[in-house]
């Protein structure tokens, strides 16, 4: 997958580990924004039916070629929690909302075509910094993040 290698070679190439999220982050999206069609294809699947495999098939999310390009991510996340005093929060949870944030940030412009949206790469910008300095501060240590989010959910 050429995604995954570059992904790979823009992590490869920052030794810092707080750049080393912010670049990987922006890069991809600049790669992805400069492929509208296949970013499309891979994350605009709203509304489109999906063959979803049953649970002893492999769904496409959990494919080797997309868990690669993932673990670019998961990996960056882990670098930068390993220079952290404590970890803020599980590596797991940071990777997983950090990606959902950044292809959010796309997705909602390019399937809202209707509204003039600010610019995509500044919006990117601006939550991936917001995402980090939250790490860095320590800001999610001691549960904070569990109780003020169990605080505001529905019991199910």
């Amino acid at each position: 997958m050429a995604a995954a290698e570059y992904f790979e070679e823009v992590a490869s190439c920052v030794t810092d580990p707080i750049e080393r999220v912010r670049e990987v982050s922006l890069r991809s999206v600049d790669y992805w924004l400069s492929r509208p069609e296949q970013f499309d294809f891979l994350f605009a699947m709203a509304g489109k039916k999906t063959d979803i495999a049953d649970d002893d098939e492999m769904r496409f999310g959990e494919s080797p070629v997309v868990m690669r390009a993932l673990n670019v991510y998961y990996h960056a996340v882990d670098a930068l929690f390993d220079a952290l005093p404590e970890p803020p929060l599980p590596n797991r949870l940071a990777g997983d909302t950090l990606i959902a944030a950044i292809y959010g940030v796309v997705l909602v412009p390019r399937t809202t075509p209707t509204k003039r949206w600010s610019d995509t790469c500044m919006m990117v910008e601006l939550t991936v910094d917001a995402i980090i300095d939250n790490w860095v501060s320590g800001r999610g240590r001691d549960g904070h993040i569990r109780r003020s989010l169990s605080m505001k959910r529905k019991p199910r």
